[in-house]
């Protein structure tokens, strides 16, 4: 955090508001510094949340198909998960819970999001891999049937 060339070391980055007032927002510094501290857990990276995202769009009914409502999504997970891990396991878990993203959304999300929950031992971006891959070919397989 000390050699971060946007919050000089502070971990916190000054922004301004619409209204012209300014206030601060942590800096991404913070959540690496935050997350290489767990043993085993790997930092949440933007670029990896937003895979997670897309992977979510495409299995959930009416999700945001553009870059922009995903990027909103993204920045949503982004802001609930500090690791690759709880960010796999919350896109895991609404897979499961949910087949559109009416029923879901950022509210559901929310509620979902990693902290008070436990998380199973079994959660990995391998398990969520296996988990859209059998949700998008049972989609694909009722839609060729009706």
């Amino acid at each position: 955090m000390t050699d971060c060339k946007l919050c000089q070391g502070y971990g916190w980055i000054i922004v301004g508001r619409p209204n012209g007032n300014s206030g601060a927002k942590p800096c991404d510094c913070r959540r690496t510094q935050e997350t290489e501290s767990a043993l085993g857990q790997t930092p949440l990276t933007p670029e990896t949340a937003a895979m997670a995202v897309k992977g979510l769009c495409e299995v959930l009914d009416y999700a945001p198909p553009t870059e922009i409502g995903q990027g909103v999504i993204t920045s949503a997970v982004l802001s609930m998960c500090s690791t690759t891990e709880q960010a796999m396991w919350l896109v895991q878990r609404a897979c499961t819970l949910h087949t559109r993203w009416s029923t879901c959304g950022i509210p559901g999300l929310r509620q979902m999001q990693p902290g008070g929950v436990t998380q199973p031992a079994e959660s990995s971006p391998n398990s969520f891999a296996a988990v859209c891959q059998v949700a998008v070919l049972s989609r694909r397989a009722s839609s060729v049937r009706a």
